[in-house]
């Protein structure tokens, strides 16, 4: 396999990894949905998407990561790469263990 194919591959073969753990873990208590937009992008680029569809709830994990309401922004926002339901128990809660 050549070099060149190697980075878009395990960046793919990431992106399903994520997908799947985050459709069996998710369950039914999801209270945000996680916007994934170009990782090039920076926060600020990615918040102001974001804006442009709704109310936001908080950064995700990386700048191009935005946690927003569910069922709050249309079926895509302009850029948006992703589109994850996600837990407030699944990483996206505070030190203290408070929701978001």
């Amino acid at each position: 396999m050549s070099n060149e194919l190697l980075l878009p591959l395990l960046a793919v073969t990431i992106f399903a990894a994520i997908s799947v753990s985050a459709t069996t873990l998710g369950g039914g208590g999801r209270t945000a949905v996680a916007l994934v937009y170009p990782p090039w992008w920076s926060a600020e680029q990615s918040f102001l998407a974001a804006a442009e569809g709704g109310p936001i709830l908080a950064p995700g994990g990386l700048p191009n990561i935005i946690l927003v309401p569910v069922d709050s922004h249309p079926a895509k926002t302009h850029g948006e790469w992703l589109r994850f339901n996600v837990s407030a128990r699944l990483g996206c809660s505070s030190a203290q263990g408070e929701g978001i």
